[in-house]
């Protein structure tokens, strides 16, 4: 695959590692089109690609790790879901 979009093996394991680097808007327009993706879902994985590369508003503060990153989960959340098997919510006491 590396050869059909001209780009070296390491480059690809590169953006296989969740830690590892963004491939370049170019690049991922060529996979992209390697794997068939139609132009509306091209466009939505670009435009993902352009809102992973901006830093959430906790990192200007220089929180990290961890907490960080929880932070940046529960800012993304669009709703709340919870399981208690032992607890009983006190509107079901009654």
């Amino acid at each position: 695959m590396a050869k059909s979009i001209d780009v070296a093996p390491s480059s690809i394991t590169r953006w296989e590692d969740p830690a590892g680097a963004i491939p370049r808007r170019r690049d991922l327009r060529a996979l992209l089109e390697y794997y068939g993706v139609s132009e509306d879902d091209a466009a939505r994985y670009l435009e993902l690609r352009e809102r992973a590369r901006e830093s959430g508003w906790w990192q200007r503060y220089g929180i990290k790790g961890e907490y960080g990153a929880y932070i940046g989960l529960e800012s993304d959340a669009r709703r709340i879901q919870r399981y208690d098997a032992l607890h009983i919510p006190g509107l079901f006491q009654t």
